[in-house]
């Protein structure tokens, strides 16, 4: 006698992780607002009801999905000895200029007025954490780079403002664009700091 096979197969320490990734794609196309949690659903392949199993709400689901896309790879490029801080700030550059990444940023960006709760609360949260994290690496003292000093997210919000400008302008190469003012941008502090 045959025995047919389940349909489909329990993935249950897997599930959160793959409706957040569905749920990258579905933020990163459509913005905080005209995010649908069906689609988020159907992207991941399954019931609508399931992600209320690991998400309270579209506004956890976003928090997980900020968490996914920044904190986690920045825990690992930001976090550095403020004597060798070249290496690590290119390299959360470079994790910064993908399309998803910028995507998310322009929400963070844009819609935390629409969206005070929780997209502008989210917002803070993340920028205070990089602008401390940025504070902990760049050096003591600069006459001539003062801004930086006293506003330390300039670093990273010149080539975010780049490849923004970029990818509206619908440039296929906004990514190489703002990375190399990016580059030349960090190399010129830098040199003015030693």
């Amino acid at each position: 006698m045959k025995v047919d096979k389940p349909k489909f197969r329990r993935r249950k320490e897997t599930r959160p992780d793959e409706l957040v990734d569905a749920a990258v794609a579905e933020f990163s196309e459509h913005g905080y607002g005209d995010a649908r949690l069906a689609r988020v659903a159907e992207r991941a392949q399954v019931a609508n009801g399931t992600i209320y199993h690991y998400f309270s709400d579209k506004a956890a689901l976003f928090a997980a999905v900020v968490d996914k896309v920044f904190v986690s790879p920045l825990n690992t490029t930001v976090d550095v000895d403020a004597h060798d801080i070249e290496d690590p700030l290119r390299a959360a550059i470079e994790r910064m200029l993908t399309d998803e990444m910028m995507s998310i940023i322009a929400i963070l960006l844009f819609e935390a007025s629409r969206y005070p709760e929780p997209v502008g609360r989210i917002a803070e949260a993340f920028l205070s954490d990089i602008e401390a994290r940025l504070a902990g690496v760049l050096p003591g003292q600069s006459s001539v780079h003062a801004a930086q000093m006293s506003y330390p997210l300039s670093i990273m919000v010149f080539p975010i403002s780049v490849a923004l400008v970029e990818r509206a302008r619908g440039k296929s190469d906004w990514a190489d664009r703002a990375r190399s003012v990016a580059m030349q941008h960090l190399a010129l502090f830098l040199r003015d700091v030693d």
